[in-house]
């Protein structure tokens, strides 16, 4: 599959994930709140690399799966276009996230499923050299491996 066709799967299967009313759990702990606040400033159409590259202040890491499914046609985008890696690889961080991420795939449909190890397929297939190079190969392979054994059990499937 080439990048187009690795987008155009996603957003058919992700595109008509409805924006969330709250992307986080809103406990009162500041850091969500902000991360909330930061995810209700994006639209899957605005996202950019810059909102998305700064590992250690992530709003992913407090956002509902309703809301990763929403913004994961974007994330794929962003990942796909960064053409070189500056300091981090995005697409290698968001493959791992997606490789062990049992709440979004409890919440995906098995299409929507597969179409995410689709993209972690694609991302070995085509950019498996930038991968090794920033020492995310091996994260990358666990990850699908993972998935792939996520979607084969039972607790997973339609």
């Amino acid at each position: 599959m080439s990048d187009p066709e690795i987008l155009i799967l996603l957003e058919r299967e992700f595109g008509s994930v409805p924006r969330p009313e709250k992307f986080t759990c809103k406990d009162g702990d500041p850091e969500c709140m902000d991360h909330d606040a930061k995810l209700h400033s994006w639209t899957a159409e605005t996202l950019q690399l810059k909102d998305v590259t700064n590992i250690c202040y992530d709003p992913w890491t407090e956002c509902l799966p309703q809301g990763k499914a929403y913004f994961l046609p974007a994330m794929a985008r962003l990942a796909l276009e960064q053409a070189r890696p500056c300091d981090d690889w995005y697409a290698g961080w968001l493959g791992h996230r997606l490789g062990f991420n049992s709440e979004l795939f409890e919440f995906c449909s098995a299409s929507q499923r597969g179409a995410i190890l689709e993209f972690l397929d694609h991302l070995l297939s085509s950019r498996s050299a930038i991968a090794e190079e920033e020492c995310w190969l091996v994260d990358l392979t666990k990850a699908r491996a993972h998935l792939e054994l996520a979607i084969g059990a039972a607790g997973f499937a339609d």
